[in-house]
C-alpha cells in the first residue's frame, strides 16, 4: 500500500510540474571533414596540421573530431552550455556547444580552433539555420554557418545533428581584405560537420533536480502513460516500447540507490 500511494504523489506531482525535462549537452565530439582543395584554390588555405586535442580519425571518411567540452570545463576551455527539451528541440533548445581542438594552415602559421557553435537567429538565411562555427583561438571570428541540418536527433541521451558547412561572410570578408581569396565566397559549401554529443544522465533526471533516483522512473512513467512530448526518449516523434527501453537503460547507468 505504502509503494502505490508513494507512486500517486509522485504521479500527482508531475501532473503539475512541466513535463519536458531538460536534457544537457556534457561530452561527445563534433567531427568535421573540410573540403582542403577548395579551400586552397578558393582561399589560399593549405591544410598543414591539427593540435593534440583533435581527434584523428572522426566518426566518417575523411574526417577529423575535436571532443566537446563538459559543463565544468576550466583551465582556459569554454564550458559547454547547450541544452532543449524532448520533444521540443527547435522551440526550446539554448547555449552553444563548446570544443577544444585547432586546425593549422600555411606552415602552421594560420590557426583556427576551440570553436563554439551557437544559434543567432538573425543569422536564418537560404540555407543558413542560424547555427554557426566560431573560433575562438588564432583568428577569433565565426567561419561558418551550418546549413540546414540532412540528420537531426534530439534524444534523451543525447544529440545528432549532420550539415554542410557554408563560408560566412565574416569569413569571406577576412579571406578577402587579407588576401587570400580573390571572389566573395559568402555560402560556398566547404566541408560536412556531425555533431554527436553526450547528455550523460540529465535525460533520466527527469525531475530536473541533478539527481536520478526512482521520482525520475515515476515521473517518465507518467509521461509515457499520457504520451507526452518528453516522453519521446529516441527522439523520433512517436512513444513507443523504444522510447522506455532506452530511458530505463539510462536510468540504470546513472541511478543513485
Amino acid at each position: 500500500m505504502l509503494k502505490l500511494v508513494t507512486a500517486a504523489a509522485v504521479l500527482a506531482t508531475a501532473t503539475a510540474a512541466h513535463a519536458d525535462n531538460e536534457i544537457r549537452i556534457s561530452a561527445g565530439q563534433t567531427s568535421v571533414a573540410l573540403d582542403t582543395a577548395a579551400l586552397s584554390d578558393l582561399a589560399s588555405l593549405d591544410l598543414s596540421g591539427v593540435t593534440d586535442a583533435v581527434i584523428v580519425p572522426g566518426d566518417f571518411d575523411g574526417s577529423v573530431a575535436f571532443p566537446i567540452n563538459s559543463r565544468s570545463a576550466s583551465g582556459g576551455l569554454i564550458p559547454t552550455t547547450f541544452g532543449y527539451s524532448l520533444g521540443d528541440f527547435l522551440g526550446s533548445f539554448f547555449g552553444a556547444i563548446e570544443h577544444e581542438g585547432s586546425v593549422l594552415f600555411n606552415s602552421d602559421t594560420v590557426e583556427v580552433g576551440n570553436f563554439t557553435i551557437g544559434f543567432d537567429a538573425h543569422r536564418i538565411t537560404g540555407d543558413a539555420s542560424g547555427f554557426f562555427v566560431e573560433s575562438t583561438v588564432g583568428i577569433p571570428a565565426i567561419l561558418f554557418d551550418v546549413a540546414n541540418p540532412s540528420a537531426l536527433e534530439a534524444r534523451g541521451d543525447g544529440l545528432l545533428i549532420e550539415a554542410d558547412l557554408l563560408v560566412s561572410p565574416e569569413f569571406a570578408g577576412f579571406l578577402q581584405d587579407n588576401g587570400l581569396a580573390s571572389i566573395d565566397l559568402t555560402g560556398a559549401d566547404v566541408g560536412d560537420a556531425l555533431v554527436n554529443a553526450d547528455a550523460g544522465c540529465s535525460g533520466a533526471d527527469t525531475n530536473d533536480d541533478h539527481r536520478v533516483n526512482g521520482r525520475d522512473f515515476w515521473k517518465y512513467v507518467f509521461q509515457y502513460v499520457t504520451r507526452r512530448d518528453a516522453a519521446d526518449f529516441n527522439g523520433d516523434g512517436v512513444r513507443s516500447g523504444q522510447d522506455f527501453y532506452l530511458f530505463l537503460r539510462t536510468l540504470g547507468g546513472c541511478f543513485e540507490h
